[in-house]
C-alpha cells in the first residue's frame, strides 16, 4: 500500500521521510487493510480515501496523513492476524519478526509492538538475497543445516527490536 502511495504522491521523498512525517500527524483514520480493494487499486491513494469517506472517517490529505491511515491500518491488522494464528494454533507469540524493506520502516514496526503488545525484530532488509545465499551455502555444505544458517545470519546480520 505505502509503495504505491509513494509511487503515486510521494514525489521524492524516501521511505524514510514518509515515516517521520506520517508520524508528525493527527489522523486517526483506519481502513481495513487485508480488503481486495487494496490489492491492485487504480489509485491506491483514492481508494484510502474512498475507504475513509464510505466510513466516514477522516479523509486523510498528501502523503504524510495518507501513509498514516495505512501504517496505522497495517498495524492493526497485524494484530489481528497475529491473535488468529494464535487462536489457530493454539500457541502465544513473544516476538513478531519483520524481514525485507518493511524492516526499515521504523514507525510502522513501533505501532506493531504497541499494537500486537508483542516484541518487534526488524531486519535484515535484505532478506530474500540473504536467504538465497544461505541455501546455496547449505546446499554446498557450508553450512549444516537451516538452524546453523539462522545462527550465521543471527550473527552477520543487526535485529532491531521495538518493545511493545
Amino acid at each position: 500500500m505505502i509503495q504505491s502511495v509513494k509511487k503515486e504522491i510521494g514525489g521524492d521523498l524516501s521511505f524514510g521521510q514518509i515515516c517521520e512525517g506520517a508520524e508528525k500527524t493527527a489522523i486517526t483514520s483506519l481502513v481495513p487493510a487485508n480488503d481486495d480493494r487494496f490489492l491492485a487499486p487504480e489509485s491506491m491513494t483514492a481508494e484510502v480515501q474512498a475507504a475513509c469517506r464510505e466510513q466516514e472517517e477522516q479523509v486523510p490529505e498528501g502523503i504524510f496523513e495518507t501513509a498514516s491511515v495505512i501504517y496505522h491500518s497495517l498495524a492493526k491488522c497485524y494484530a489481528e492476524t497475529v491473535s488468529s494464528l494464535e487462536a489457530i494454533t493454539g500457541r502465544t507469540y513473544d516476538a513478531i519478526h519483520i524481514v525485507g524493506g518493511g524492516s526499515n520502516a521504523d514507525y510502522l514496526n513501533r505501532l506493531t509492538a504497541r499494537a500486537t503488545g508483542k516484541r518487534v525484530l526488524a531486519g535484515p532488509a535484505e532478506a530474500t538475497a540473504i536467504g538465497n545465499a544461505t541455501a546455496q551455502m547449505i546446499a554446498a555444505g557450508e553450512l549444516k543445516d537451516r538452524l546453523d544458517a539462522r545462527r550465521c545470519i543471527g550473527r552477520s546480520y543487526g535485529l532491531k527490536t521495538y518493545e511493545p
